[in-house]
């Protein structure tokens, strides 16, 4: 049985950007692999970007099942917690994608069908669009008037009108369960509303919800900076890369390869300056990071 499929419709809105998946160096590949996955990245770039399947087909060579194929790949979970990304490309890696083969037939439990919901989807991808618009109350195709959150109830009383629809019968998921799949409708609406925070706000706490999260709107900080040096802001950025860095011994310089770099900043927030910095070579900062930080200011 395929995976369930995710579309450019379906997508979650922080996957949909791929300019901040993992990337791929292509050093040590072939010439051959290097042009296949430049092809590959290329067309799913134009296709999540939103160009027609046809142009992308023939500037890129790459059909519509081929690009749905290698874009639920990428977003597939890789080991290190993320998503694959552009490490979904990659000839011959293994890809681990939530399979199931079994198929309930008149299944009278409550647990167990979180594949049958995939498959469900996977089968009918309107379904899951119906879905999503309703959580997220889109504009274009939405049922009501967006209101401060949402019952439960309405969603899933939406995915068996949409089921209905789909001419599913009462024999089949998820109509022949006790639950008629509500635990994971529930579960779905709820990676629906996290996978865009703003949105999730909006439907949770309505209008004020929303604007609570926009940076540099709401309420004011009851700190605040009168004049220069007066207040300092200390944060942490992690850069997540395949790359290596030069390190000297006392055997000689060795290369070192690495996959994250942190670099801390202290901003002077009077005139929004960075008056000092220091870059931690590890997976998280340390306390002693922070105090290199400091020193680096002070100097």
């Amino acid at each position: 049985m395929k995976p369930l499929r995710i579309t450019r419709k379906t997508i979650a809105d922080d996957q949909a950007d791929h300019a901040n998946w993992p990337e791929v160096s292509t050093d040590g590949m072939s010439e051959g692999d290097v042009q296949r996955f430049s092809n590959l990245k290329s067309g799913l770039e134009a296709y999540l970007d939103g160009q027609r399947i046809a142009d992308i087909e023939r500037r890129h060579g790459a059909s519509s099942s081929l690009l749905l194929y290698y874009l639920n790949r990428c977003l597939a979970a890789a080991d290190d917690g993320r998503i694959q990304g552009w490490r979904g490309l990659i000839k011959d890696r293994r890809v681990k994608v939530y399979r199931r083969s079994a198929v309930a037939i008149l299944w009278t439990g409550k647990a167990g069908l979180s594949g049958c919901f995939a498959k469900l989807l996977q089968d009918y991808p309107e379904i899951a669009e119906g879905l999503v618009n309703f959580i997220r109350k889109d504009k274009k195709k939405r049922d009501r008037i967006v209101e401060s959150g949402i019952a439960f109830k309405g969603i899933f009383q939406k995915f068996l009108d949409l089921c209905i629809d789909a001419k599913r019968l009462p024999g089949e998921y998820p109509f022949n369960t006790e639950s008629k799949g509500s635990a994971s409708v529930r579960r779905f609406a709820k990676q629906v509303r996290e996978a865009n925070f703003a949105i999730g706000a909006k439907l949770i706490g309505g209008d004020i919800g929303a604007s609570r999260t926009a940076a540099g709107t709401g309420y004011i900080s009851i700190l605040t900076a009168d004049k220069p040096y007066d207040m300092f802001q200390l944060d942490e950025h992690k850069f997540d890369f395949i790359g290596s860095v030069l390190i000297e011994t006392p055997t000689g310089p060795q290369y070192i390869p690495i996959s994250r770099l942190i670099l801390i900043l202290v901003v002077e927030v009077k005139v929004q300056c960075i008056v000092g910095y220091h870059v931690a070579i590890r997976g998280e900062a340390s306390a002693e990071e922070m105090v290199l930080t400091m020193v680096n200011v002070l100097g």
